[in-house]
């Protein structure tokens, strides 16, 4: 098998199993997320295991990680009903298939942007190896993936309304992560 249509099968099941979170019961969401945190962990080194040399084990799978904790921990929040569209007053029915395709959007979004996460991490794990000409762009898509990462991070740390002294740790801690990145 290719390593583009690992890619694509990776990024199809993460996103189908992240979309599959939602149907566990509320109280048990965290827990599935965090699971899929470290399945992710898993099929990214199965995915980029032929490049991956000493400290990129840590280095270069973290954001696959973090980016699905993010999007994990932002999808609790995303809504269920939608009220109101452009000032219009929404039927039940219209407004829980609006919100259906604001989340069957996002998560069809999460799989592409996964995708792009791979095609990346695959970019600087080669790039260690050998000069590549794709890795300014490389850089360029990275930084913006970790700032997509870090908002969905920090978008669903703060909505839990931790304390400040845990809310900082926490914050220390995901933002040390996306550093390493």
């Amino acid at each position: 098998m290719s390593k583009r249509a690992k890619f694509v099968l990776v990024s199809a099941i993460l996103a189908v199993l992240m979309w599959s979170t939602q149907l566990v019961v509320p109280d048990h969401r965290l827990q599935a997320i965090l699971g899929l945190g470290a399945l992710s962990y898993i099929v990214s080194a199965w995915v980029l295991f032929e490049d991956l040399k000493g400290i990129e084990w840590l280095t270069v799978l973290i954001l696959p990680v973090l980016y699905t904790l993010g999007a994990g921990l932002f999808s609790l929040f995303l809504p269920e009903f939608v009220p109101r569209f452009f000032g219009t007053r929404l039927e039940a029915e219209t407004a829980r298939t609006l919100a259906g395709v604001v989340r069957s959007l996002f998560w069809v979004l999460f799989g592409v942007g996964y995708y792009a996460l791979y095609l990346t991490e695959n970019i600087f794990s080669v790039a260690a190896i050998r000069t590549i000409q794709l890795l300014r762009a490389a850089h360029a898509v990275g930084f913006l993936l970790t700032l997509v990462t870090g908002a969905f991070l920090f978008e669903g740390l703060f909505s839990f309304r931790l304390p400040f002294w845990a809310m900082g740790l926490s914050a220390a801690v995901f933002g040390f992560l996306l550093f390493l990145q």
